[in-house]
């Protein structure tokens, strides 16, 4: 369980800290990187799609971006499907254990 007095303190900071900026600004770079991560795992899986992207003919490249964004978005689906998946899976786990502690410590009925 956490400790009331930090989580108070956390959110009497970041009450502060998005009374005073725009979130949007703080969170620029963490968001850039993260879907880049996802366009870096699509051009490691396809070196001819990536030097594709290096190419001087403009048609060529342009469907190659338009390929990488593509399948870009087709991870990020699969991040946030796993990551669902991964929450269900975690929440039956945590219901099956109390509901074994429960049962493990209500005495037997006659």
């Amino acid at each position: 369980m956490k400790d009331p007095a930090h989580v108070a303190a956390g959110r009497i900071g970041a009450l502060r800290l998005h009374g005073t900026h725009d979130s949007r600004q703080l969170t620029t770079n963490g968001r850039a990187a993260f879907l880049r991560k996802f366009r870096d795992q699509v051009l490691a899986a396809d070196a001819a799609l990536a030097s594709a992207l290096a190419s001087p003919d403009d048609t060529k490249r342009q469907a190659a971006e338009k390929e990488v964004e593509r399948r870009s978005a087709y991870l990020r689906q699969h991040h946030f499907a796993l990551m669902a998946y991964n929450r269900e899976k975690a929440r039956k786990a945590r219901k099956n254990k109390k509901a074994s502690e429960a049962t493990a410590i209500a005495p037997d009925a006659p």
